[in-house]
């Protein structure tokens, strides 16, 4: 999209336009995350898109979350014949997830049937927070982002080392009044908490003070337009 076209056509889908090394913090196209992946001058509509084929991760979590959701156990010899519904602690959690022990939840599971690859988006309610994208990334091992306005959230996909939204579509989202909130960073230790120059220009090209990184265990981190902040750092 050329300057100036700030619009959102219905129906839109991001799509991925490979580039050549990554930038560090300058230039006009500073994906989020930089290291050298895809990105687009297009800002599109958020718009559900097809469900994945049987078999993909959101399809089997669906399976799995089906079955696990619920079951029914019996309650101690004093109550032997009264029975109670106890859901699995592992739905839906980020940690039991990224072990191999849980499952995504329906919340989860409907948002990402809607965003089936690299640079695709949706628009979900405002329901879908923060654990819900790490949980996105403990299902798939690549990276999410999320923008907030009023109710909603615009959810965009990336692959497992970035999103494709560079520092055009970030003004123009911003124009839009859209927030960013949070991005994920697959893996399990601190480090992968560190934000890059690209998220840095992303921020800064949005106009805000501070956004959060997950990742894929639910841990999150807070960045600035400038680097990382201790401040609001939380290990769960």
């Amino acid at each position: 999209m050329r300057a100036g076209e700030a619009s959102l056509e219905a129906g839109q889908v991001a799509k991925a336009v490979p580039v050549g090394a990554a930038t560090k913090g300058t230039g006009a196209n500073v994906p989020l995350n930089v290291h050298g992946a895809g990105v687009t001058d297009q800002v599109p509509n958020a718009t559900a898109a097809a469900a994945p084929a049987k078999g993909s991760v959101s399809g089997v979590a669906a399976e799995q979350g089906a079955a696990t959701a619920g079951k029914v156990v019996r309650k101690g010899a004093a109550a032997s014949d009264d029975l109670a519904i106890t859901a699995n602690p592992g739905t839906g959690n980020p940690t039991a997830i990224s072990r191999g022990i849980g499952t995504l939840n329906s919340r989860q599971v409907a948002v990402l049937d809607r965003l089936p690859g690299f640079g695709s988006n949706t628009i979900a309610s405002k329901s879908f927070g923060q654990r819900d994208l790490a949980a996105l990334t403990a299902a798939t091992g690549d990276e999410f982002a999320m923008f907030s306005t009023g109710g909603r959230r615009l959810i965009y996909r990336g692959n497992f080392e970035s999103v494709p939204i560079n520092q055009k579509m970030a003004v123009q989202l911003s124009k839009q009044g859209w927030r960013w909130s949070s991005h994920t960073h697959p893996g399990f230790e601190f480090g992968v908490l560190r934000s890059s120059p690209g998220d840095h220009a992303i921020l800064r090209a949005m106009g805000g003070n501070q956004s959060a990184i997950f990742n894929s265990i639910g841990q999150r981190g807070i960045f600035t337009s400038t680097g990382d902040s201790l401040n609001g750092w939380k290990p769960w």
